[in-house]
């Protein structure tokens, strides 16, 4: 794949030997046509201005410019060492009065409307969302879960494919949570048929686990309430004595 790369790099730098052109300048030269290496800086830019607009979302490009314009000039030192505070109300009130002029005006309009319009199709489409979430529980709510082993044997792929959506969304079968529609046994017919009688099997002994216990005669379970009077009455008889009349 890089086959003759190095006689390529060789052709696009001789510049770079010693005794070209660029050994040649001089240090005032180099200085001036100084270049990273790297695009760091400006990658570094957009960065700030991501963060910026999460932070800002009605900012404007010109504001986030003239923020880091000042910050990496070094403005607001500048400004204290050197601006008394008449030059300090002069400015503020240009900048005032340059925030007011037509141009700002149009961008802040055109802003207003797009977001109209960015709010209008979220709406949009989480309503739409919605609806077909609707329509998808309808329809699953419509499945009637079928047990019987002689059904299944004969249903059609469609129905075979009801029956494992309502074991996995519904009755939310781990096995079949784990796989997808893509997976072979679950797009064909054989697959998941075999994939059906299997859920079938789990869910009938989840049914069969889950069974309430009948209730024990022991008298140990016996409450309080069903002790009739005569027992009671036999248990305290030494609390009894006989009155002669």
């Amino acid at each position: 794949m890089f086959a003759g790369a190095v006689i390529g790099w060789k052709h696009f730098t001789p510049e770079f030997q010693i005794g070209g052109i660029f050994d040649q300048l001089t240090a005032w030269q180099r200085q001036v046509l100084f270049l990273l290496s790297t695009n760091c800086v400006s990658e570094g830019v957009l960065g700030e201005k991501r963060i910026d607009y999460r932070e800002n979302p009605n900012s404007s490009l010109e504001t986030f410019s003239n923020k880091t314009r000042g910050r990496r000039n070094n403005t607001e030192a500048f400004i204290k060492k050197r601006c008394s505070t008449a030059v300090r109300a002069f400015v503020r009130a240009e900048v005032r009065r340059g925030s007011k002029t037509a141009r700002k005006h149009e961008f802040w309009s055109a802003w207003a409307q797009f977001q109209r319009q960015k709010a209008a199709q979220g709406l949009q489409r989480r309503r739409k969302a919605k609806e077909r979430r609707d329509a998808a529980d309808a329809k699953l709510a419509a499945i009637e879960l079928v047990l019987d082993l002689a059904v299944i044997e004969v249903m059609t792929s469609d129905k075979l494919r009801e029956q494992l959506q309502y074991h996995r969304d519904i009755l939310r079968d781990e096995i079949l949570l784990g796989k997808k529609w893509k997976d072979d046994d679950m797009r064909l017919v054989g697959g998941r048929r075999e994939l059906v009688k299997a859920a079938r099997l789990r869910e009938l002994q989840r049914r069969a686990s889950e069974q309430p216990i009948a209730p024990s005669n022991s008298p140990e379970n016996t409450t309080a309430a069903e002790i009739d009077d005569d027992d009671e009455m036999d248990d305290n008889d030494a609390d009894w004595e006989d009155i002669d009349g």
